[in-house]
């Protein structure tokens, strides 16, 4: 199977993805390696919850053999007003978009993406 030409797209699915950050990267939203689909993240809101410390987040592309990162180790203040990436990423047959936090229970993240077939 091969990813579809958005151009030609027939479908248009959105979704909404929200996690609590571990200290090992977790896929956040996936796309299977035949689902002839296109996964299009559109926004990625980092909030660190804790009132006390920063926290540092990291938030990668996986490829199912490697890390391709878009934030490494990026410090987010306690209680900060949350961090927003709104530049499109296009996530292809078989891979992830993947979060891993300094210290457990201190990172959520929402992440908005479309389906498209």
């Amino acid at each position: 199977m091969t990813t579809p030409n958005i151009k030609t797209a027939a479908t248009f699915t959105a979704h909404n993805a929200v996690a609590d950050a571990g200290t090992t990267y977790a896929a956040i939203v996936s796309n299977a390696s035949t689902s002839n689909a296109l996964q299009k993240v559109s926004t990625v809101t980092i909030c660190n919850i804790t009132a006390a410390t920063s926290c540092g987040v990291s938030v990668a592309v996986s490829n199912g053999t490697s890390y391709f990162h878009l934030l490494a180790g990026l410090a987010v203040t306690a209680s900060i007003t949350p961090v927003t990436r709104e530049t499109p990423i296009y996530l292809g047959e078989g891979d992830s978009l993947c979060i891993h936090a300094q210290t457990a229970g201190h990172i959520q993240v929402i992440v908005g993406y479309e389906t498209v077939q």
